[in-house]
């Protein structure tokens, strides 16, 4: 984790969630150097291998101040209730680490630290504080403030194990300071009330975890297995929670495992842990570890096969970053749970509890039991692994006879009466998530303001009408960049679009490429990204056709010294086929580490489920890159057809942490159009479409406003100047 992902300050690749819960793993992991009990005795260090604590422990105290500077805490303080809630559990742990460590710790000498990370805790505590709302299904969070209510487990079990992680680890704080960040003002220009100071172990935090678990328990979410399912949305005119999601995911089994474990701390009611001990029971025998044959082991169990424990999602290949870190947080949960009951020394004295020596030899057996099916999950991880030491995602491939690639032989069906929202969040813009169902096309495309549009980008194909460039001069801020599968930019696109050179293809020679970009940026032109090779598995429709190694040969000369200049480098942006997949690999292997692209662009033409799932194998096979969506369409569609898919993969692009760009197909009038005229932006008469408008950010009266600019060119033909023959493209 920190030798490959890390760069120094962050994970770069990781969304905000799951870099929060990075972040906790490497605080938990300096915390495992002492026992479970005694929490602030400073004396249990001398328990340490003396030699290797100091290169150990100081590396993740560094690791860990370096991270809070640089956390996106604007991003994730306004996300989902989840979101907010692995940011508390993450600066507590590093509260508790630095708290126990402070005399060893040369970056705590005035104790700011510990202050800064507990407030940080606070800060993100108070976004769910008070939003146990017993209006609707008689408490619990709801999951997402932006869309329907949605009672989820996770965010019901991070607010248990967050709230009596509050209660045990927060220090204290007297700062009243509410905002994320110093910028948050700023840039939202909302006001937030100021916070009380509290004290440490605020018995509201108790009470709050008590109440949390007691409706979550009584709320009825486990199936017939005993495993527990995703959540529960609320009919119309319904209060109660009526309709379960019967999804189940890997995490969901885990995360309250911690939850319970600090609430026996806190309370010593051994309820909680005979709770836990069957969960975990539970979610072992789901794995097939206690089938009576090997065949019926090899069945899926309802959370893996053969005693391995997999996602849904693991199989395909279509894990979003989301679900590949989900079996990691299963385990991170049952490990604090499984920690020693304490028989001499609280886990902080005179506020917690003992147990008897019965009780803590029941545990600790307990606990054991389950040594051997987490020796037999951890083995399997690491038969996974690449050459770089990497470890796959469907840990249970090599039992399966499969490499990480996709099985979709092997994938299991889904649960009855569930939808996958977190491998499919296009399901989000849809009933029951979204707030309301969007009758009209017009309606969908005034409901597509984006989350994110500075990533949308022009896709640039040059016409015969010139004056249609006009109409993305004034495309009001919403597109920021363009590419035009040249080295040149466009004369008649304004400077305000950054423009992104291409090299769109090579037959071996010296193409100037390198020479042409180090120009315009030793010229002052900002150059900050190139893109590679267009469709180099393809020999029609405009693909570049190159032989992986004249490819990687090319790009060592004319693309990779571009590094050394700053600028960030796009691999080859192959078909949305099989094939596809193919070329691209052998290209890598031939280029013998010596080509270092920075993100990988993506070409797809089909339905949106494809699209959604061909982006999940992309981040699967390189996990550690962005992404950029450099074509895509649905061709020859109807128009609703049309819009409809425009209208989700913007929403999923939009809402995506790891796609930074992306640019439609269909910047040319309609009446040229290769791909239907319903994918076009323009009208034949070079008027921007609905869809035209919507996608550059303007509304009805601005687009005919912008489509004028255009409407006095004279029509020279119905055909369009294809430059160098290669714009063209169905993947």
């Amino acid at each position: 984790m920190q030798t490959f992902y890390w760069n120094g300050t962050s994970w770069p690749s990781t969304i905000q969630w799951v870099g929060a819960f990075l972040d906790t793993l490497l605080g938990s992991s300096g915390n495992s150097w002492l026992p479970g009990v005694g929490d602030y005795d400073k004396r249990l260090l001398s328990t340490l291998d003396r030699p290797a604590r100091p290169e150990t422990l100081y590396k993740i105290f560094s690791d860990v101040a370096a991270y809070f500077e640089s956390e996106d805490t604007l991003q994730v303080f306004d996300a989902a209730y989840d979101d907010a809630q692995w940011v508390v559990l993450e600066w507590l742990e590093a509260t508790k680490l630095f708290r126990r460590f402070q005399d060893h710790n040369p970056y705590d000498n005035d104790k700011c630290s510990v202050a800064r990370f507990a407030h940080r805790a606070r800060v993100f505590y108070n976004v769910v504080q008070g939003r146990f709302n017993t209006s609707l299904c008689g408490g619990g969070l709801t999951w997402n403030p932006a869309l329907a209510t949605y009672k989820n487990a996770i965010t019901n079990e991070l607010f248990i194990s967050s709230s009596i992680a509050m209660y045990l680890y927060f220090p204290g704080d007297s700062n009243t300071d509410p905002y994320p960040s110093p910028d948050y003002y700023p840039l939202t220009n909302v006001t937030l009330p100021m916070l009380p100071v509290v004290q440490a172990h605020d018995p509201n935090y108790l009470q709050t975890a008590i109440k949390a678990y007691d409706w979550f328990k009584s709320h009825n979410f486990t199936n017939a297995q005993g495993l527990i399912v995703d959540g529960f949305h609320i009919s119309k005119g319904q209060t109660t929670c009526d309709e379960r999601n019967e999804m189940v995911y890997t995490y969901n089994q885990g995360v309250v495992l911690s939850g319970l474990r600090n609430l026996w701390d806190a309370t010593g009611k051994v309820s909680y842990l005979v709770d836990a001990y069957a969960l975990i029971d539970t979610a072992i025998n789901a794995t097939g570890w206690n089938a009576k044959t090997v065949v019926e082991a090899a069945l899926w169990s309802g959370l893996g096969r053969n005693g391995i424990m997999e996602d849904y999602c693991d199989a395909p290949a279509t894990c979003t970053q989301d679900a590949q870190i989900f079996k990691g947080i299963y385990f991170e949960h049952l490990g604090r749970f499984c920690e020693l009951l304490p028989t001499n020394v609280s886990l902080i004295p005179g506020l917690t509890n003992i147990a008897s020596p019965a009780l803590a030899a029941s545990h600790a057996s307990k606990c054991r039991s389950y040594l051997p099916w987490v020796e037999h999950n951890a083995r399997a991880a690491i038969c996974t692994h690449n050459e770089n030491g990497i470890i796959g995602g469907w840990w249970g491939a090599n039992l399966s006879n499969h490499s990480q690639n996709t099985a979709l032989y092997r994938a299991a069906t889904l649960p009855s009466g569930s939808e996958d929202i977190r491998n499919q969040p296009w399901l989000l813009d849809r009933d029951p998530w979204a707030f309301a169902v969007l009758a009209t096309a017009t309606s969908i495309l005034a409901d597509t303001v984006s989350l994110d549009s500075s990533k949308r980008g022009l896709c640039y194909v040059k016409g015969e009408n010139a004056a249609d460039d006009a109409i993305w001069d004034n495309a009001n801020g919403t597109l920021t960049w363009y590419y035009n599968y040249q080295a040149q930019p466009t004369s008649g696109i304004d400077d305000r679009l950054q423009f992104v050179p291409m090299l769109w293809g090579t037959n071996g020679q010296n193409s100037g490429f390198y020479k042409n970009v180090k120009g315009f940026i030793d010229g002052g032109r900002k150059i900050e990204y190139v893109l590679g090779f267009n469709e180099p598995d393809g020999c029609s429709n405009g693909g570049s056709c190159i032989n992986p190694q004249v490819a990687a040969s090319t790009w060592r000369t004319e693309i990779e010294p571009l590094k050394e200049l700053g600028v960030r480098l796009g691999a080859p942006a192959v078909t949305g086929s099989p094939q596809g997949f193919t070329w691209l690999e052998n290209f890598f292997a031939a280029c013998d580490g010596g080509c270092t692209a920075d993100f990988i662009p993506v070409h797809w033409y089909g339905n949106f489920e494809g699209l959604a799932s061909h982006m999940g194998q992309v981040n699967a096979s390189y996990p550690n890159q962005t992404m950029w969506i450099t074509e895509f369409g649905l061709p020859q569609q109807s128009a609703a057809a049309t819009t409809e898919f425009f209208n989700q993969s913007l929403s999923y692009f939009d809402r995506t942490p790891f796609v930074t760009h992306y640019s439609w197909f269909g910047a040319f009038r309609a009446d040229v159009s290769n791909v239907g005229p319903n994918s076009a932006l323009l009208t034949s008469k070079g008027q921007l479409t609905n869809m035209g408008a919507s996608y550059v950010g303007l509304t009805e009266a601005e687009a005919a406003k912008a489509s004028s600019a255009s409407s006095t060119a004279t029509i020279a033909g119905w055909s369009m100047f294809v430059v160098a023959a290669m714009f063209w493209i169905l993947a």
